[in-house]
């Protein structure tokens, strides 16, 4: 491979690193927002009168659930469904389990790429000590 192919294909391999980076970053706050919604459908449950309910950003406002022990669902397509506390804690837990394998195999690939990437770099390298 050319010195200009090597050079090329080095700055594709960073920038799909970074790409893969930016992914897992976002799936790691995705489970985390599931971590935090199956929480708050916990506690929402457990709660004998008003829970705080977050309506966006930093702001909150007390709440008394009216139809208890059910939650509103986004199942995707923007489609919704009234489930079950538990129901809906399944379908988290299964989305959290579908995210973290995911983020396994973008870590995985992530490594794989910066060991390519660092094979590389070390042969152009040593490409110019001669």
């Amino acid at each position: 491979m050319s010195e200009e192919n090597q050079a090329m294909h080095l700055r594709m391999l960073e920038a799909r690193i970074e790409n893969m980076m930016k992914q897992r970053e976002m799936l790691a706050n995705r489970i985390a927002e599931i971590d935090a919604t199956s929480a708050g459908i916990e506690e929402a449950a457990k709660a004998k009168g008003d829970v705080l309910f977050h309506i966006g950003g930093e702001a909150f406002m007390h709440a008394r659930p009216s139809n208890e022990g059910k939650v509103i669902v986004m199942i995707g397509a923007e489609v919704a469904l009234e489930k079950s506390a538990d129901e809906a804690r399944k379908i988290l837990e299964d989305r959290k389990s579908e995210a973290n394998n995911i983020l396994g195999q973008i870590q995985k690939e992530i490594e794989s790429s910066t060991k390519e990437l660092e094979g590389l770099a070390a042969g152009m390298d040593h490409g110019h000590e001669h």
